[in-house]
């Protein structure tokens, strides 16, 4: 049944930001929740515990007024550290454990429940690290700077001022509720929303706040910054330049009201979205397919794309490009006043309480070492990753960082001594202004690849040749996309023992996690006979061949690749269509073509081969400049990442980097450009570069 093509379609006179929100990802999401009469909730990108997030900040903002003795006792002048401790416990044992303890399906989700907890300690933290540096006691400042909770905002719009408005087109309500106003001694007022989803939907968060500044000035006449607080669980600060979120709503959303307005009379004229890859996860699929009954590819594909809830922290090395709704920088932290602290310790991975006490024994040490110089140092942040601790260090205004750079080298010794194993000496470096130690933990932590795939898990799944490297030194997931322009194809370099094989049994599981063998298939090389063998029968479905052993056999196989190559671009041509993805987006479900992905263990051995040299290298050169648009992907591994074995031939194609433990600063250049992977511990140690700068990484465990 088509969605009614008459005014009754407006059940009120006013538009929610919410709606608009839906609108600027999907037009149609709109008029179908007004044709249905249903609140249209979108799950992709959505936490499952966000609104007991939100529920339990309200709570705590209207305490505010009446904080237990742990803070209402705080002198003025407390220090940042106190009193994140006492917001901490205030928050946790006040208003999280009883909420626990009102349901038991929370006992359910012990994961969720960890990442509610972490995100709100860093809630706390960063009311701390505010609120210290304002006058008066913690509590006052605490009052003052959470101004409004839940603010209730609603203005009217005139449509005859927007720019192609119909004549006479009259005045509309916008209504919302936005989650708070900041106001502290320093900043300018912020108008703020705390999201717990990923950064796949940062720019309709922002658009979202863009508007919420509007209504505010509208209603109150405040200008205030937006501000958007993303918790993964840990805390990252958006915030939007106010002239660039005045220029939004006027060039973007209003318009896009306007339009809203006249699709409330004409829902059959309502366009559909460019999103496609949203089609799948939309709850509003079916009334959608019944309203508009013209075929849109993504939605109406027989077989849906297997979608989960956003995974939290996710670092993505070769993130899909987006057109910016405007220019705001995310940081990692709020920047403070002269004279506030940063917070000094990142979350801990769930369970890592022997890297949290190696952490803070390697700090007590390092302070202990400068006081017995006469140097005054502080802790400033601590990251502990599954093989490392990182130390960030400071020291106290009107004091120089080169007293610890004259220092820092004699420390490092002296810690080694007090370590008793030399392989534990930390090394001090300057990182853009930072100094830094960074010391290897007594007891690493083992990563699981399964962990990281459940991470992972919405982005990985949707589209073939998405992959997992390894878990950052943050904790998050490092990801990459063999479909990104970038990164098409892969070279891996280690030495023995860098855990080379190791990461590319996991590489090759963790792609074959999500997508059926009709979407996704493997050519596996293994001269070694000994890196794919345990694999071989899990993955035997996606295999295109049984995995190959002799040199003799991988000629052929690239010419096949190369023939496939030229006849997928005859395919494209037919249907107009420009990459793999396009054409499967067209093609009936049987049509589609599977992403092709050969993966070499060790590629040395066709080029000692003189025979097999300059047919290998012809066939690469094709496959690596043109192979990329037809889904078909090399990732070629190597022990001897010297120049004669990874020729310029070879390295100009493979975008994507991957260092495992090499031998010598000069390997270390040749696979990354740069230094570094010499200095890697080993066993699964890693620094990628995919496309946007080198990462740290340590790979997972199959």
């Amino acid at each position: 049944m088509s969605a009614p093509r008459s005014p009754s379609l407006r059940r009120s006179d006013a538009i929610s930001v919410t709606e608009v929100r839906n609108a600027l990802r999907c037009p149609r999401l709109f008029t179908l929740g007004r044709s249905t009469g249903k609140t249209v909730l979108f799950p992709v990108a959505s936490s499952a515990l966000g609104a007991t997030f939100h529920r339990l900040i309200e709570r705590f903002s209207r305490s505010l007024d009446t904080p237990p003795t742990g803070v209402s006792s705080l002198p003025e002048g407390t220090s940042a550290e106190a009193l994140r401790r006492a917001l901490i416990c205030w928050i946790l044992d006040d208003h999280l454990v009883p909420e626990l303890e009102r349901n038991e399906l929370y006992a359910r989700a012990p994961g969720e429940v960890d990442d509610l907890a972490e995100a709100l300690r860093q809630f706390a933290a960063f009311l701390a690290d505010r609120a210290a540096t304002m006058a008066g006691r913690p509590a006052a400042a605490l009052l003052r700077l959470v101004a409004r909770s839940e603010l209730v905002l609603e203005s009217v719009i005139d449509l005859a001022t927007i720019p192609g408005s119909r004549e006479g087109a009259g005045v509309i309500r916008i209504t919302g509720r936005a989650d708070a106003l900041f106001q502290d001694d320093h900043l300018a007022p912020e108008i703020v929303e705390y999201k717990l989803t990923s950064s796949e939907n940062a720019l309709l968060d922002l658009a979202q706040v863009a508007l919420y500044r509007r209504l505010l000035r509208d209603v109150q006449g405040v200008e205030a910054t937006p501000v958007v607080l993303r918790f993964e669980p840990e805390l990252t600060v958006t915030r939007a330049d106010a002239a660039d979120a005045d220029r939004l709503v006027e060039r973007r959303i209003l318009p896009l009201i306007r339009d809203m307005v006249r699709w409330l009379d004409e829902p059959g004229q309502t366009p559909a979205t460019d999103r496609l890859d949203i089609c799948n996860a939309c709850p509003m699929r079916g009334p959608c397919r019944e309203a508009h009954p013209g075929r849109i590819s993504a939605r109406d594909a027989a077989t849906p794309s297997p979608l989960a809830p956003t995974p939290d922290g996710l670092i993505i090395a070769a993130p899909r490009r987006v057109e910016p709704l405007l220019d705001a920088k995310a940081t990692p932290s709020p920047p403070l006043p002269q004279g506030g602290s940063a917070r000094p310790d990142a979350p801990i991975v769930d369970g890592d309480r022997q890297g949290d006490t190696e952490s803070q024994e390697l700090e007590a040490m390092i302070l202990e070492e400068f006081k017995r110089r006469g140097v005054s140092a502080r802790i400033q942040k601590r990251i502990i990753s599954a093989r490392l601790i990182r130390i960030e260090m400071s020291v106290p205004p009107r004091s120089s960082l080169k007293h610890l750079d004259q220092h820092a080298e004699d420390v490092c010794h002296h810690l080694a001594s007090r370590l008793g194993d030399p392989k534990l000496q930390p090394v001090y470096e300057s990182e853009e202004g930072q100094r830094v130690f960074i010391a290897p933990r007594r007891q690493p932590r083992a990563v699981e690849l399964g962990v990281l795939l459940r991470r992972g898990e919405e982005w990985l799944g949707k589209r073939p040749g998405r992959f997992v490297v390894g878990e950052g030194l943050e904790g998050a997931p490092v990801l990459g996309d063999l479909s990104d322009g970038a990164t098409p194809h892969l070279l891996v370099a280690g030495q023995a023992g860098s855990g080379k094989s190791v990461f590319l049994r996991a590489l090759v599981l963790g792609m074959t996690a999500y997508h059926p063998p009709s979407l996704l298939t493997m050519v596996l090389v293994d001269p070694k006979l000994v890196t794919f063998t345990d694999i071989e029968e899990r993955i035997g479905a996606h295999l295109a061949s049984p995995v190959l052993n002799d040199v003799e056999e991988v000629l052929p196989k690239l010419d096949e690749l190369v023939d496939e190559m030229q006849r997928r671009y005859e395919l494209f041509k037919q249907k107009k269509v420009q990459d793999l993805h396009q054409y499967n987006e067209v093609v009936p479900a049987e049509e589609r073509l599977a992403r092709t992905i050969m993966v070499v263990d060790e590629f040395a051995d066709l080029l000692f081969v003189k025979s097999s040299r300059a047919p290998f290298l012809q066939a690469i050169q094709r496959l690596g400049a043109k192979a990329r648009a037809a889904g078909i992907h090399l990732i070629l591994a190597t022990q001897h990442p010297t120049v004669k074995m990874i020729p310029g031939e070879i390295k100009a194609n493979l975008g994507g980097k991957i260092a495992l433990r090499v031998s010598s600063a000069v390997n270390s250049r040749v696979v990354l450009d740069t230094s570094g992977a010499e200095k890697l511990l080993g066993a699964g140690d890693l620094i990628a570069d995919l496309g946007r700068g080198p990462v740290r990484a340590q790979a997972p465990l199959a």
